[in-house]
């Protein structure tokens, strides 16, 4: 089995996603053949900073911030040199160069972690198997950005979901849906998250390698709920008035 993994080098999660990655690449070394790291606009990030602060984000500030100093320096592309895994950094996964990249290495599976990235149909055609998504919230209701933030707020039920990825965003087959439980400190959630989540890929991974196949997806009603965005300031001060603490 043949799989790239598609990640950022910048990630609002604690500790940067750099536990999941290195986890991930560790118990399924056998299977990963390369990874992309998609870059950030370091100023466009480090700007940010300050506005969390003012509105409140204490931890969102002092975590965004940690994980700005350990992409700068480097971590994700020393943990791939060290494994001895090939690496490309792109500002766009449908660039020319990656796709080429990415088509020299016969894929079977492409796997998007913690990325923003809309694939087009010229890089989901490019593996075997497809490209699936691992998206911070429960599919198929949970839509679209900081989904599991909105959730947190309106007291609903929490997780992540891992699902194929077709042209229509967060819409393909439900493989693996896990529930996180509730926590109202919102990077303590997304850390409790990423725990399970790197064990539920490994496991993902494993199967596929094993069948050579997808597994068949799983059966959950389909419901009709609009996709959320990232929260502004307005939203931000609601959900922390709700007792959410950022």
């Amino acid at each position: 089995m043949k799989i790239v993994l598609v990640t950022s080098e910048l990630t609002y999660v604690p500790n940067n996603y750099d536990d999941v990655l290195e986890y991930v690449l560790r118990h399924t070394s056998d299977h990963i053949v390369g990874v992309v790291l998609v870059k950030y606009n370091k100023s466009s990030v480090v700007a940010k900073l300050p506005y969390f602060q003012v509105i409140g984000c204490k931890n969102i500030t002092a975590t965004l911030a940690g994980n700005i100093y350990k992409a700068m320096r480097g971590d994700k592309k020393k943990l791939l040199t060290n494994l001895k895994i090939p690496y490309t950094s792109t500002w766009d996964i449908n660039d020319e160069k990656t796709i080429s990249w990415l088509k020299a290495l016969n894929l079977d599976l492409i796997l998007n972690m913690r990325t923003r990235c809309i694939y087009k149909d010229i890089v989901l055609q490019v593996p075997r198997l497809g490209c699936v998504n691992i998206h911070h919230g429960l599919l198929p209701s949970q839509k679209g950005l900081f989904c599991d933030l909105h959730a947190l707020a309106n007291n609903e039920k929490t997780g992540f979901t891992i699902h194929t990825m077709t042209k229509r965003i967060d819409c393909g087959d439900i493989l693996c849906r896990e529930e996180v439980l509730e926590n109202n400190k919102y990077m303590s959630y997304l850390k409790e998250t990423a725990l399970k989540e790197k064990v539920s890929i490994v496991n993902l991974i494993k199967k596929i390698a094993s069948s050579d196949l997808l597994p068949p997806p799983l059966s959950i009603k389909s419901a009709n709920t609009a996709a959320t965005t990232t929260p502004n300031r307005e939203m931000l001060r609601e959900v922390q008035q709700k007792g959410i603490i950022l």
